[in-house]
């Protein structure tokens, strides 16, 4: 995807790489990223557009959660990584996904909760709805 701004109209316009076709404009970046997905991949715009009418907390963090779903970032996790058995705990990392690191962002699940290694999830930066908190790598797997 080419984001393209053009001053004259004060737009952004998404072309496709391949043909330089215009496929998209809107006046703000992150709509002309949701017509460019809605063309693209549109169950992943529709999974990203419900997330975030329910929870427009959400909304940012759904958008660029959509696009590390759509670059193919999101890949299985390796299972159980600790299991205590006198508490019956168990802890299962059931995805990895790329973020701005080198190394992927592990994504653990235990009694229920996902949990993220990134710095939003870790300094509460993220936002927290219904009790969990969101960042865009737990957004991603869930989107994908």
């Amino acid at each position: 995807m080419d984001i393209i701004y053009n001053p004259s109209t004060y737009t952004f316009q998404i072309a496709l790489p391949e043909t330089g076709e215009i496929v998209a404009e809107a006046v703000a970046r992150p709509d002309a990223e949701m017509a460019y997905l809605r063309v693209v991949a549109p169950e992943l715009a529709r999974k990203t557009d419900h997330c975030a009418g329910k929870f427009p907390a959400l909304t940012d963090r759904a958008r660029r959660a959509a696009f590390i779903v759509l670059a193919g970032h999101v890949a299985a996790g390796r299972g159980i990584v600790a299991l205590n058995g006198r508490m019956h705990r168990t802890t299962v990392e059931v995805a990895r996904v790329q973020g701005s690191q080198p190394e992927p962002y592990s994504i653990t699940e235990a009694r229920g909760v996902l949990i993220c290694n990134c710095p939003d999830f870790a300094d509460a930066g993220a936002p927290v709805v219904e009790g969990t908190r969101y960042c865009k790598h737990v957004l991603a797997y869930l989107l994908a």
